[in-house]
């Protein structure tokens, strides 16, 4: 029997595989880390644009999804929620440099926002913004190992945030899932002939 988990992080994988045989598979993952992310979180008194449900701008590593777009409850009828997310990647920071390192992310996020949702501004209702949150190990950095769609001798396939694929976040979520499609096709397909 094939088994797929998505989407997936390298804890519940983990958490999965515990207390299988499969353990021992998991423990060159378990060591990843979480990120420190700023999170910028818009309410819209109505929908100013409506480009795309999800914008990423990798250079900067910032991400803006138009979370109202698919989910219409999380804004009254009419509005708009935008939800941006800048990776932060440097703890080495002084609190003088930590904070000008933030603001300068603030306003690569308002530019973002200027590019995409024109006019957001003079609509804004809400605004709510966390300079430090944590994310699960969704992103790749250096110190983390993104999880194989499949681990050696596992009959599991995996597919997510925190598998190998191209992109960050969702990017590399539909990525893996792609790939693991198209793997499971070319088994089905091998097994018809």
């Amino acid at each position: 029997m094939i088994k797929l988990y998505w989407p997936c992080l390298v804890q519940q994988v983990g958490k999965l595989l515990e207390t299988t045989t499969w353990n021992q598979a998991i423990e060159p993952f378990k060591n990843n880390t979480a990120n420190e992310v700023l999170v910028y979180d818009i309410g819209l008194s109505k929908v100013v644009a409506r480009p795309f449900h999800y914008i990423s701008d990798m250079d900067n590593k910032l991400f803006i999804s138009d979370v109202s777009a698919t989910d219409h409850t999380v804004a009254p009828s009419g509005g708009q929620l935008l939800q941006g997310i800048a990776y932060l990647n440097d703890d080495t920071l002084s609190e003088d440099e930590k904070k000008q390192y933030l603001d300068s992310k603030v306003q690569k996020m308002e530019k973002l926002f200027d590019t995409y949702y024109p006019g957001w501004r003079d609509v804004t209702e809400v605004k709510r913004m966390s300079k430090k949150a944590m994310v699960s190990s969704v992103k790749n950095i250096v110190t983390n190992r993104l999880l194989p769609l499949q681990l050696p001798d596992v009959p599991l396939f995996f597919c997510g945030d925190g598998c190998e694929g191209k992109g960050e976040l969702a990017e590399r979520s539909f990525s893996s899932g792609r790939a693991v499609a198209k793997l499971l096709l070319s088994r089905t397909e091998s097994l018809a002939h």
